[in-house]
């Protein structure tokens, strides 16, 4: 992808790869509890730096994505998302 910004031009790229289910797992989040399959996946992204991280995402049917961690290359945790309210 490329940005303009008036006189300035950013590349921006991001490549998710090797995606893995792993397992499953009933967890619970504050929108409630999930049995939910776990992908683990890799992703560059490229934006005047780049960047490799790993994610580990919880999916439930019907739901969607219920948590999300994110590691960097060296396995830190660097960012974590959680559902907090589900309606049907």
């Amino acid at each position: 992808m490329k940005i303009q910004a008036g006189s300035v031009t950013m590349n921006f790229s991001v490549h998710n790869k090797n995606k893995i289910v792993v397992g499953k797992e009933t967890i619970t989040v504050p929108a409630g509890t999930f049995d939910c399959v776990i992908v683990t996946s890799d992703t560059d992204t490229k934006m005047m730096i780049a960047k490799h991280t790993k994610s580990k995402n919880w999916y439930a049917k019907g739901i969607g994505l219920v948590k999300q961690e994110d590691y960097n290359k060296k396995g830190k945790l660097i960012g974590k998302q959680v559902l907090t309210q589900f309606k049907k």
